[in-house]
């Protein structure tokens, strides 16, 4: 199963610091080479979308084989990332790439996976990276949001005395 890689964009470049003293153009220009010649998603067939915060319209553009680049207009690249995983069929399959608190939990709350930004700039390797998404796709996909049948009559006895009780005010 391929992944797909969403880059916070600015927020990688301003984590890094040899990218964050670059001028903006070529802060963005030097970490998207990083992408290429370090092929830092892994495996070749992971795509990547690396989101930046706007012009005067939503562009995109194709920079390299499976990587794309979002410039976002009438939103932020934060709100975007989120709409994106939001509106996937599959967020299991997403990888955000962010050091963003709002964004990691939004997501996450998705299904996603999250990668910090250094994780991803230091990309430790091909095969131990694909083995560690590998390993957090399988726990995230396996988790079950499900309470015990114990808890779930408890809830449903309190829930159904706290309406009584209402229900019993309103009729005296």
């Amino acid at each position: 199963m391929s992944l797909h890689f969403v880059l916070d964009g600015y927020n990688l470049v301003k984590q890094d610091a040899h990218l964050a003293v670059l001028k903006l153009e070529a802060g963005r220009l030097a970490l998207l080479r990083l992408i290429v010649t370090r092929q830092l998603q892994g495996s070749c067939s992971n795509r990547v979308t690396v989101v930046f915060d706007g012009q005067m319209g939503e562009t995109r553009e194709h920079y390299s084989a499976g990587i794309d680049i979002v410039y976002t207009s009438f939103e932020t690249a934060d709100d975007w990332i989120k709409r994106c995983v939001e509106d996937s069929a599959t967020p299991k399959s997403i990888v955000v790439v962010t050091d963003d608190k709002e964004i990691r939990c939004f997501v996450r709350a998705l299904g996603a996976v999250i990668m910090g930004t250094r994780e991803f700039l230091e990309g430790r390797g091909s095969r131990r990276r694909q083995a560690d998404l590998a390993r957090k796709l399988k726990r995230v996909q396996t988790e079950k949001k499900e309470i015990s049948s114990v808890v779930e009559q408890k809830i449903t006895s309190e829930l159904s005395e706290f309406w009584l009780k209402g229900h019993k005010k309103r009729v005296q």
